[in-house]
């Protein structure tokens, strides 16, 4: 039962499109004994009325919040107040501020002073996100009734009347929505005026607004201001999902309106708590007596609630439910042909990790585009997410997948194996996703290449976590901002994940570096996160120096398999050799075939990246000589200034393979097997 329920409730702006759901929210599920609706406009009182049915627990008050009079006649008897009243057009406002000044901030004031009289127990009052770090005069007005109602607790403080306010964005289908505007005008083929093609703004839905009053009354201590968690999205994209295909216009931003809509500043997180779906700015200042929520959770240091960094994900069920509502909305011809066999799973993996808004508008313009679901189309949207969160790196595409990689054949092989279990047939059967793969080995011989063509090759985005980035100076900031990484992870699905150079990042882990910890913190968080995740993000790890990696990072169950990445034998070298000429629109078919074995001779004992190296230089040299061709003497010209790493760190490499005998499966084939396999070969490339 709501402590509504039997009570006196009073709403002002109670005839306005959430003074309406509220009221007959109530009426339905809280059975209140009356409730007062408090409005100046005599028409749309009798609107209600009539729709209503002259409900006998509702009482009518024609009043204006400006008059203190009328409003103490109407709390007479009052336990519960909603203050939805004001005037809210951003344009009207500009033109006309003494009046909004009037109405939301002297009228809050007379609301707040009614309400104290009256003895009224606790008051909501409504905010907009216009509120937060206001650039226009109505948002500067809302945010001063905001702190009206919450410094109104200090003049209550020996009485029993308490204030909190909630502050949300855009309602969906409200007077005044840009919604049923943009469907008017689609219905009558005309453009649809974009203020700026950049915009985001959050939006909810009537009956989230109306709940989300509820339930700050059955909460709410006083001083307190409530923002939800709510989806927010371009306004383009809402467009185009409203009127798929209808022409935009851009023209340019309104007065005092902003390009992104804030919920929560920067100033304002660092009283935020974060309690299930929605946040809680705490007073600065109680005299009333006010307790911390016991289940509320601190924000991130410098957290910053925007429409543009917005992170409420959906669940692929979630996306699979949009993906198959926006191909019912499709006329008769489309349906059939909009999801060919195969694209409806890989359209869903495409759009997990976006809000629901975002999975819509996406497929919405991928049918406008396309005429069917692209599912390529689908996950560009995610680069865009990625970006926004700032603790992930988004790595396009390596051409040629597991094909530019020279050598490495036993962990390709593997690796292929392996991708055959995100198939929809292996979900089915209930095989589990991949865990990993950690890459240890001699610097510059294909870990990271391989990381990079993993993705290429599966079709699934590479996400890198830079480790060392994500460490802060302050205290437990480092380890929050991994778990937000790996937030963003799960919610993203299916992708690649690089943790590179990954003992660089752990070192202090286990030689007691004078890190405060941090290390010890990272650490614990990554293997937290590795056994208990339940996504399917495969995770490739590398590691030069693996000497100085933690022993219960390489335990069995962290990572599938563990592969040793030696120098490239001499089929490996000639690979790696005319894939860097490639690369530079070269062949190495073009060259002398009789130096061929003197190239493999001249790179004995280089790294992979050593021996790519070697073609830039040599293009140098014949560039200089009349820019001629490039020729195998180029080449071994440029291999004789090289001072291989197997030479200048020989003692440390000899230690490396020593710990990779019995620990770690070779990602090459043997240097014997190699060339018999090989045979004649080497010589006719």
């Amino acid at each position: 039962m709501s402590i509504l329920t039997g009570s006196s409730i009073l709403v002002t702006g109670g005839t306005g499109s959430f003074g309406k759901a509220f009221i007959a929210d109530l009426l339905a599920r809280h059975d209140p004994k009356r409730v007062v609706v408090f409005s100046r406009d005599e028409l749309k009182q009798y609107e209600c009325r009539q729709l209503f049915g002259d409900d006998p627990r509702l009482r009518w008050f024609i009043g204006d919040i400006r008059d203190p009079h009328r409003l103490h006649r109407a709390m007479h008897g009052v336990e519960y107040v909603v203050h939805a009243a004001a005037l809210k057009q951003v344009d009207t406002a500009e033109y006309n501020p003494w009046e909004f000044v009037q109405t939301n901030i002297i009228g809050s004031q007379n609301v707040i002073e009614a309400c104290i009289d009256a003895g009224v127990t606790k008051v909501v009052a409504l905010s907009t996100d216009k509120a937060s770090s206001p650039i226009n005069l109505y948002g500067a007005t809302k945010l001063t009734a905001d702190k009206l109602f919450i410094t109104g607790n200090h003049y209550a403080a020996a009485y029993p009347t308490r204030f909190s306010v909630v502050r949300y964005g855009n309602v969906m289908g409200s007077r005044g929505s840009v919604i049923p505007y943009f469907r008017k005008l689609a219905e009558a083929g005309q453009s649809l005026p974009i203020t700026d093609l950049r915009c985001t703004r959050f939006f909810i839905t009537l009956p989230q607004a109306v709940q989300l009053v509820l339930d700050a009354f059955e909460h709410m201590q006083g001083g307190e201001l409530y923002v939800p968690r709510i989806p927010s999205m371009r306004v383009t994209d809402l467009a185009q999902a409203i009127a798929p295909g209808a022409a935009m216009h851009d023209v340019g931003l309104r007065p005092g309106e902003k390009l992104h809509e804030e919920m929560i500043s920067p100033e304002e997180g660092r009283r935020a708590l974060r309690i299930g779906e929605r946040f809680v700015i705490q007073p600065d200042l109680a005299s009333w007596g006010y307790t911390p929520p016991a289940d509320g959770v601190p924000v991130s240091e410098g957290f910053h609630y925007t429409s543009e960094n917005n992170d409420e994900w959906f669940t692929r069920e979630e996306i699979a439910a949009i993906l198959d509502a926006a191909i019912r909305s499709l006329p008769d011809d489309m349906r059939a042909d909009a999801a060919p066999n195969g694209t409806r799973d890989a359209a869903i993996d495409a759009a997990v990790g976006l809000t629901g808004e975002e999975a819509a508008s996406c497929y919405a313009r991928s049918i406008v585009q396309c005429r069917k679901i692209d599912p390529i189309l689908v996950s560009k949207e995610k680069k865009r997410v990625i970006a926004r969160e700032r603790v992930l790196e988004w790595f396009d595409p390596l051409p040629g997948g597991l094909d530019a990689v020279g050598g490495l054949e036993n962990l390709k092989t593997w690796l292929v194996a392996r991708s055959a279990a995100y198939s929809p047939q292996a979900r089915d059967y209930g095989l589990p996703a991949p865990k990993g793969a950690m890459l240890a080995g001699i610097p510059g011989c294909g870990k990271s290449l391989t990381a990079k063509a993993i993705a290429t090759a599966w079709g699934v985005p590479l996400l890198r976590v830079d480790l060392g980035g994500l460490k802060s100076k302050f205290v437990g900031e480092s380890e929050s901002n991994l778990r937000k990484a790996f937030k963003v992870i799960e919610a993203i699905g299916r992708c690649v994940v690089w943790l590179d150079e990954i003992e660089k990042a752990l070192q202090g882990a286990t030689s007691g570096a004078a890190d405060g910890g941090v290390s010890s913190d990272a650490l614990g968080a990554i293997l937290n996160w590795m056994q208990e995740r339940s996504g399917e993000a495969f995770v490739i790890a590398t590691a030069n120096d693996v000497e100085g990696l933690p022993p219960e990072l390489l335990r069995k169950g962290r990572f599938d398999e563990v592969w040793w990445v030696d120098l490239p034998t001499r089929v490996e070298r000639l690979q790696i050799l005319n894939a860097a000429l490639n690369t530079h629109k070269r062949k190495l078919s073009s060259l002398d075939s009789k130096q061929h074995n003197n190239l493999l001779t001249a790179t004995e004992g280089f790294t992979g990246s050593e021996i790519a190296a070697l073609v830039p230089d040599a293009l140098f040299a014949a560039f200089a000589d009349g820019a001629r061709e490039l020729t195998a003497r180029d080449l071994l010209d440029a291999a004789k200034t090289v001072v291989p790493l197997s030479k200048t760190a020989e003692e440390k490499l000899t230690r490396l393979r020593n710990w990779a005998k019995g620990r770690a499966r070779p990602a090459g084939t043997p240097e014997s097997i190699s060339q018999a396999q090989a045979g004649e070969r080497v010589l006719d490339l």
